[in-house]
């Protein structure tokens, strides 16, 4: 049960400061935020250059918007953050196989987590 908090509160703490860099950027520097964006949108334009047919393309539109791809990349980069700082102070959701109770070691499923 631990492990689950842990896990849903990284992920909300990575989503909201992906959503701060987002912000941040868009109002602080705001041609750096076009230029990712026109970036995103090049690539889009390249990828229907390929001549997908309807189906693919739809997929192409609905995804790859430009404020959703560089708010993703915002969100991929706050959670390397947040990884590198809990390696750093040594905190492990993880439990070593020497701490785990002794029923479950004897479990033959003990082993699955």
């Amino acid at each position: 049960m631990i492990r689950l908090i842990s896990a849903v509160s990284t992920f909300a703490l990575t989503i909201v400061l992906g959503l701060v860099a987002f912000t941040y950027t868009a109002i602080i520097l705001p041609s750096t935020m076009r230029d990712m964006a026109t970036a995103v949108q090049h690539f889009h334009d390249q990828a229907l250059r390929l001549n997908l047919t309807d189906n693919y393309i739809i997929w192409l539109d609905i995804l790859l918007q430009p404020n959703l791809i560089v708010f993703a990349g915002f969100s991929i980069v706050a959670q390397l953050l947040l990884g590198a700082v809990n390696s750093f102070s040594g905190f492990t959701s993880e439990m070593s196989p020497l701490d785990e109770p002794l029923v479950c070691a004897r479990s033959p499923f003990g082993r699955w987590g």
